[in-house]
């Protein structure tokens, strides 16, 4: 994670996003900065147990990547990056592979 280092300073972004899916995160910049360097990441976060990431400044093909990757987080562990799937834990939708689903509690009828 050398040049991907994810400690983004809190003036240029707000980011408070699971740690499981750092590699996804780190991947996703990789290939928009491959793409075209010159957009501003303005948020990272997780909401209804799936990656949320906002832009500015950025293309079509940008968000065609941010749309692919926020769909892949639906499938990725939010608490250490294995297989998951999106469930509901005591109220809260969470991505969870089965070892953290039970850690979390079971799961709720929505």
């Amino acid at each position: 994670m050398a040049k991907y280092d994810l400690s983004f300073p809190a003036n240029i972004c707000n980011y408070d996003y699971p740690k499981g899916w750092n590699k996804l995160i780190e991947d996703l910049i990789k290939d928009l900065d491959e793409l075209d360097p010159n957009y501003t990441i303005s948020q990272i976060k997780e909401k209804f147990g799936g990656l949320r990431f906002y832009v500015h400044d950025a293309t079509t093909d940008h968000y065609m990547l941010i749309n692919k990757a926020e769909g892949k987080s639906l499938f990725i562990c939010q608490v250490c990056g294995k297989e998951g799937r999106t469930q509901n834990k005591n109220g809260w939708l969470m991505t969870v592979c089965n070892e953290h689903s039970i850690e979390y509690g079971e799961d709720k009828e929505d």
